[in-house]
This record gives structure tokens, sequence and C-alpha cells, in this order.
């Protein structure tokens, strides 16, 4: 049986050879599918990996001004000034049958262009943008409005716009088959009233939607309809947009060449027009691509270049997306005091900018560090935090990964009834939003909790229900993982075989994605059978190759990890000279991190093997 310590796995036949001290044997198991992060993106379009930002700006102003109300006919343009307080308040005392006049439901198109900007035109993937009291206040007359005139008619309005912005306002608030009834809507408007360029607007976000709910097939195509439109009217910035979000779903599928070869798409086209900010948007997409890809080296260069561009451009909400994904590359490093200089940089501009919803996403991210640094109630403090917010702005979506993360702290700290309570709050939401894919997720983490327990049956049942989502939604990196901690409940059994098929099955897949981190976590696991299974040449064989990886990825957590395992096999093997030398390289890599907790396991060894060869 594995014991996990701090997400990494703990091989207890270790603690049988080492009475006086904690012995252990660290690798890296992915239990836990994905500690459910945020990797921020940037500005419209649909971003790789993570969050796309536009640049709404702040809080609008409310002129305090007075107005007497007017309905004005057919032809006629509203009078006042579009101010919140204007628009609030003339929407309100609206007869809702009056949204049959073209005029009024132009006032209403008006005041969302004007006040609410960030939900016109396209879909902009889980952005981080604010929307405040008064910009909510203003959508949910507007909605309320709408569905009284759809009740009592039993007609849909006849403006796209509203329909379109009502449903990116639904998205943005995780209400996902709301947002796709008013997409739907917009469409069928678009399509009866031949506005070509519109039809191409609301394909993208309903592919935006089907993408959500973890159909990407779906989601491709209403891209690839999108696409088509825009050849057809030679529309190349929109172009750009639909080859940035196919890029999007191909990295989901873990397609890399195929998700570079749409972003380098888009970014020709960013270059050709002199669209300095979508260039930016698109050199960020690109480097998650290679962070996805094991290559953080190549991640760092795009988004320091993006970065550069945002800082040319004094565009500040860009900047902190791209000081929080290079936190990323170095929290991938192993470097958490670096990572936590640029989620905090990222933080002082959400807070600069009072974007609350980026204020919950870093906090998320801050508590990752300090998760994997060892730092359980800081941790969980953060992710507090980031749950506070999203419980505030009723984003059912961030709660779930908050509760998934809440719940992985618990586990570390071996309380999994807690644990288990926080991942069934996520898996109640995620069935809420048919969000398949982070069902997935959390059905994973369910079954490493009753793996934890010992109670295998239970973790394999969840973790092929897991399974079975991620080949329906043809997730190959997701496989890679479910296979991988298939293979840890069969060596929990003692079945090597059985441990090593499915591990082997994960390395397949890796090798196929290129994953050269992924590589690195099954030649780990690989490793573990053989050391199990008695077979200590085998086992260096493939520890040796682990670290080969991670000296090559600068992964300085992934160095200690391999080191010590190293040094189990010598030391079973009734090496201790040898063990002893690499049980102090990897105590000199945990205490450059930090890592107090395993830094201590490991000195508790040392102390032990140099003690035995005194004697």
């Amino acid at each position: 049986m594995d014991i996990q310590i701090f997400g990494k796995v703990v091989d207890s036949t270790v603690l049988a050879l080492i009475v006086a001290v904690i012995g252990v044997i660290i690798a890296y198991l992915n239990y836990r599918k994905k500690p459910v992060s945020k990797e921020e993106t940037s500005q419209s379009v649909r971003d790789s990996t993570g969050v796309v930002q536009q640049n709404a700006g702040g809080n609008m102003n409310i002129e305090q001004q007075t107005f007497n109300l007017t309905i004005p006919d057919k032809n006629q343009t509203p009078s006042y000034s579009l101010t919140f307080q204007n628009c609030i308040f003339n929407i309100q005392k609206l007869n809702p049958n009056e949204l049959a006049n073209e005029s009024v439901l132009k006032q209403i198109r008006e005041c969302i262009a004007k006040n609410v900007p960030e939900v016109t035109g396209a879909l902009i993937k889980d952005t981080t943008f604010e929307l405040s009291g008064d910009k909510l206040k203003l959508m949910n007359a507007a909605r309320e409005k709408v569905e009284q005139y759809e009740k009592s008619t039993g007609k849909i309005v006849k403006d796209a716009g509203i329909l379109r912005a009502l449903g990116i306002e639904a998205y943005y608030l995780g209400k996902q088959d709301d947002a796709f009834k008013y997409f739907s809507e917009a469409l069928s408007l678009n399509e009866e009233f031949r506005d070509i360029r519109g039809k191409a607007i609301d394909l993208n976000n309903i592919g935006g939607v089907y993408q959500d709910w973890g159909k990407p097939d779906t989601a491709l195509e209403f891209y690839q309809k999108a696409l088509d439109i825009d050849e057809e009217l030679k529309d190349i910035r929109g172009k750009a947009t639909r080859l940035n979000n196919i890029g999007g779903v191909y990295q989901q599928w873990g397609k890399p060449e195929k998700a570079l070869e749409y972003f380098q798409k888009a970014l020709d086209i960013a270059e050709e027009l002199k669209n300095t900010r979508s260039k930016a948007t698109t050199l960020n997409n690109i480097g998650s691509v290679y962070r996805d890809w094991g290559k953080p080296d190549t991640a760092l260069e795009f988004y320091q270049k993006a970065l550069d561009i945002d800082e040319g451009l004094k565009n500040i909400r860009g900047k902190a997306t791209r000081l929080n994904n290079i936190g990323f590359v170095y929290r991938d490093w192993g470097k958490p005091e670096k990572a936590l200089e640029y989620f905090q940089k990222a933080l002082n501009i959400a807070e600069e900018l009072k974007d609350i919803r980026g204020k919950a996403n870093l906090f998320n991210n801050i508590g990752l560090v300090y998760q994997d640094w060892g730092k359980p109630e800081k941790a969980l403090e953060f992710y507090q935090k980031s749950l506070d917010i999203d419980e505030e702005l009723k984003n059912i979506r961030g709660k779930a990964t908050r509760l998934n993360n809440i719940g992985g702290v618990y586990q570390d700290w071996g309380e999994p009834d807690t644990a288990l309570e926080y991942f069934q709050k996520a898996l109640d939401i995620d069935e809420e939003l048919k969000d398949s894919r982070s069902k997935s997720t959390t059905f994973n983490n369910i079954g490493s909790v009753y793996q934890d327990w010992g109670e295998s049956e239970k973790a394999l049942e969840f973790y092929q229900k897991a399974l079975d989502i991620d080949e329906e939604l043809k997730d190959i990196r997701g496989k890679a993982t479910l296979f991988n901690n298939i293979g840890g409940v069969y060596q929990d059994w003692r079945k090597p075989e059985k441990a090593l098929e499915y591990f082997q099955k994960a390395l397949d897949i890796d090798e196929g994605l290129k994953d050269i981190r992924g590589k690195a976590t099954r030649f780990n696991n690989i490793g573990g059978v053989y050391k199990q299974w008695g077979k200590p040449e085998k086992a260096l064989e493939y520890f040796q190759k682990a670290l080969d990886i991670d000296e090559g990825l600068k992964d300085i957590r992934g160095k200690a990890i391999d080191l010590n395992n190293i040094g189990s096999v010598y030391q079973n093997w009734g090496k201790p000279e040898k063990a002893l030398e690499y049980y102090q390289k990897a105590l000199r890599l945990f205490e450059e991190l930090k890592d107090v907790c395993n830094a201590d396991i490991v000195r508790k060894n040392v102390e032990a093997l140099r003690s035995s060869i005194r004697d």
C-alpha cells in the first residue's frame, strides 16, 4: 500500500524496513488527477488551458442625473444618456410587451453595449473580468423583461444582440443551459434575418458551451462552421478567433502539434493585421502548449514575449495574465518562492483593477504553491479566500474548483472523511453544470480517497467511471492519468504484472503526446513496481530514467524524489553507503525547496543509515 505525502506517493514497504525512522519512497503517482488550477490566458478567443481575459476595464462610474421617462415610438431613438441609472430605471419600467418595438430593443441593446461591453460579441472563455453590482443589475433587468415577454407572447425577442449578451452573462455565471438557450435563439434570428456575420459569432459561442460540456467533437464542428463563414466573408480577424478556439480544442485533446498548427495560423494573422494585442494572446497560448508538453523553457520564452507586448501596450490586465502563467512555470520547476513572487505581482494588479474574480483565481494558485510546499494550513487559507469570493459572485464553476482543492488538502492531512465531503460537494456542482470533464476529475479524486482508505475495489470503481468519461471526451491525457492510477490499485493488490500493464498504457500515451513530464511519472511508478517485486536493477533503471528527465526539466522537486527513490533501492539492496549518498543529495534539494516535512523524513533516513554504518 502506498501512502500519499503532499500529492506524492510514499511506499509503505520502506516503513517496515526502518523501525526507528519514517522511511519513504516518494513517487509521482498522479492520484489527484489535476489539483484544479487556473492558468490564465488573455483576451478574446478561446485560450488554451486556462483563463481568458478581456480588456473591459474596471467598474464604470454612475452619473447622477434626473430624467423624464419616455417610451420612444417605433422609429424614435432614445434621447437620454445611457448611464447605468437611466438604463436600469427605463428597462425596469417597461411593459414587457413593448419589447416587440424595435426602438425599445435598440434602447436595451445600446444600454448593454455602453455599460457592459464585456458581454457583447464573441464568447470569451473563462474570463476574469469583473461584473459589478451595477452591471449585474442592468443585465438582470434586461433578462427579466425578456423572460416576461417570452412568457406572455410565446415568442423570442427579435434582437440577436440582446440574446447573445444574456447568453454570455449566463455563461460567465456558470449557467451553461441558459447560455445555450440564448445563443441558440440568437442563431435562429441570424438565420431568419440572414445575418451571416452574427451567425459566425453565435456558432462560435455555441461551440464554447459544447467545449465546456465536454463535447469537443461538437465544439469543433461549430467552430469549423464559424470559420467557414469567416473565410467566405474574408473576415480575417474573425478567422483568427476561430483558429485560436480550434487550437484550444486540440490542446484539450492532447494533440499539441495540431494545437500549435492552429495557434501559428492565428499568430500569422495577428502579425499581418499588426494586431499586437491579439499577438500577445496567441503567443501566450503557444506558451501554454509547450508547458503542457513538458517544455518549460520554451513556454517561458513565449510567455515573456507576450509580457513584453503587454508592457509596451500598458495592458496591465494582460500583464497580470502573463505574470500568472510565468508563476506556473516556476511552480513546475519546483521553485515555490519564485512562483509566489509572480503570483503576488499578478494579485497586486487584480487588486488595483478591483478584479474580484481574478483575485479568486490567484488566491487559488497561491494555495497550490503552498500545498506543493507542504504547508497545508496556508494552502487552506488561500483556497478558502478563493471560495469565499466564488460564493459572493455566485460562481458555481469556480466553487467546484475550490471544493476539489480543499478536499485535496484534507486528503494530504490524512482526513479522508472530510476530503470526501468536499469532493462530493464538487461532484454535485459538476452534475448540476453537466460538466463532464470536471466530473471525471472529481470521480478520480474520490477514487484516490478510497485508495488511501485501503478500499481498492471502491477506488477502482471511481477510477473506471472517470476513465469512461475521458474515453467519451477523447481526453487522451486524462486517460493516461487514469491508467496510471488503476495501475496503482493493482500495485496495492500486489499484482505487479497487472500494475505494469496499466503503467505501460499510460507511458504509451505520454510518448504519443511527447509528454516528458508524464513520462517521468510513469518511469517512477514502474520503478516502484520493480522495487516491490524485488528486482533492484530494473528499479534503478527506471528511477534513473525519471531522474534524467527531471534534470532536463530543471524540476528540483522531481529530482529530489528520484534521488530519494534511488537511495531506497540501494538501502533495500544492502548497500548503505550508496543509499546514504543518494539520500544526502535528496536532502539538500528538499532543504533548498524549504520542504520541511519531506526534508525531515529524509534526514531521519540519513541519520539511521549513518548509525547502521557505524555499528
